[in-house]
């Protein structure tokens, strides 16, 4: 199996026990990835991505130093996002010090439950590496799995950068995504493709995306490339935060600010890889006098659309029982902005809806000016999710200025740029 291993390595202890639980893995005839084998700074973060995307199983080393190192939280947080599609991929997550767990998962790791954890307080490196050893031996190896929809994201990039019959030009546009030249030598050897798909793990930075499809555009059709800036143009989003879309429980309410009424379904998108069977319903209420009816009417034809009912509908009883309870075999989400709406009538209608469509998901927006933990406060809702972290108006408006400039940019060079009667 290939492991990955994620750490900070900062005291002379969490050194020894990453070299004992590397040879011990290796002694047992896995391969293991350490990201000190490569070089420090941002353009190493291609490689990281790579082997992010590539493991079958991962062990994470945590101490008090490391639970505040911002890389080992993202490579965690990548983790985790595959591991919402794929629940039997194993994250192993190794406390090596007396630091509390529960501020391990105030940290950031709040998704390791606490008997996830190996607690290694105390312990020997060599004994620490056995128990490693013993937990991953249960693990379901991941070439047994059935394709995710994360793994079909990455067929469907690399079919289309497949398309781009110039590799110099896809080399290029790693460059532009932060490879290094080194790293991106590597698109221009047989799995090339694959290795520029894993890039969009990462959030882009404000204009790498533009400048990376922009290399292509002369060396593809418009087609390839519309697909392409479908597949890569949510990767602004933050993974840390959507992922909490990907594969939500039943009653799932998510809160979110966001002043573009784009916004919320670039969240969902990113969260479910561009999964084109994906639902999405938005709600911006028009109110009459009974705000809360008239919300939850507005909110139930939405759900009603997601459910396949076509105009007009008729009430709940058109709908089999089944399907109210179920829902469709797809995921599905409704968008309410929630924007000066009264309180009580939210916290009534998200009620009502948990009740009457258990296995909806529902995305609330506020807008940046409002703490999200402030609106959820003022609801008094229970279990809903802030997502975070939360998005600056300025970074909102550049990154759709970018997605706008994408597709602009491929319709400039689709019309061409001569004369017209």
């Amino acid at each position: 199996m290939r492991f990955f291993i994620s750490h900070s390595a900062g005291t002379d202890h969490a050194k020894a026990v990453l070299r004992s639980v590397v040879r011990r893995l290796e002694s047992a005839g896995h391969s293991v990835f350490v990201d000190s084998t490569i070089l420090l700074g941002d353009r190493w973060r291609s490689r990281l991505y790579h082997e992010l995307a590539l493991c079958g199983a991962a062990v994470v080393l945590l101490d008090q130093m490391s639970i505040g190192r911002r890389w080992v939280q993202r490579e965690v947080d990548v983790l985790l996002w595959r591991r919402a599609f794929h629940p039997e991929l194993c994250v192993l997550p190794v406390l090596l010090d007396a630091t509390n767990v529960a501020a391990v998962r105030k940290a950031g790791f709040g998704e390791f439950t606490e008997q996830q954890f190996l607690l290694a307080d105390g312990l020997g490196p060599a004994v620490i590496a056995e128990r490693v050893a013993a937990r991953v031996a249960e693990a379901t190896p991941i070439g047994g799995m059935t394709t995710s929809r994360m793994e079909q994201w990455f067929d469907d990039l690399e079919t289309l950068f497949a398309r781009v019959d110039q590799r110099q030009r896809l080399r290029q546009a790693a460059l532009e995504l932060g490879v290094s030249p080194q790293d991106a030598d590597q698109v221009l050897l047989p799995g090339g493709c694959r290795f520029l798909a894993h890039q969009f793990l990462g959030r882009s930075t404000d204009t790498a995306t533009v400048d990376a499809i922009s290399r292509l555009v002369y060396a593809a059709t418009t087609d390839t490339l519309l697909k392409l800036a479908h597949l890569v143009s949510p990767a602004w989003v933050e993974q840390s935060a959507s992922r909490h879309l990907t594969a939500p429980a039943r009653s799932t309410v998510a809160v979110l600010n966001a002043d573009d009424p784009h916004t919320p379904e670039h969240y969902v998108r990113r969260a479910t890889c561009v999964d084109a069977r994906v639902q999405v319903e938005r709600v911006t209420a028009v109110l009459g006098e009974d705000v809360e009816q008239d919300l939850f009417d507005q909110c139930e034809e939405a759900v009603f659309r997601l459910l396949g009912v076509e105009p007009p509908v008729t009430g709940r009883f058109a709908v089999p029982e089944r399907e109210l309870r179920e829902g469709p075999p797809w995921p599905s989400y409704l968008i309410v902005a929630a924007a000066d709406l009264p309180h009580d009538a939210v916290a009534s209608v998200i009620k009502q809806l948990r009740t009457v469509f258990p296995w909806l998901t529902v995305l609330l927006t506020v807008p940046s000016g409002l703490a999200a933990a402030a609106a959820v406060d003022a609801w008094g809702l229970r279990d809903v999710r802030v997502l975070e972290p939360v998005l600056s108006p300025d970074e909102e408006f550049v990154a759709h200025r970018t997605v706008r400039s994408l597709y602009r940019m491929i319709r400039r060079v689709s019309e061409g740029g001569g004369y017209r009667d």
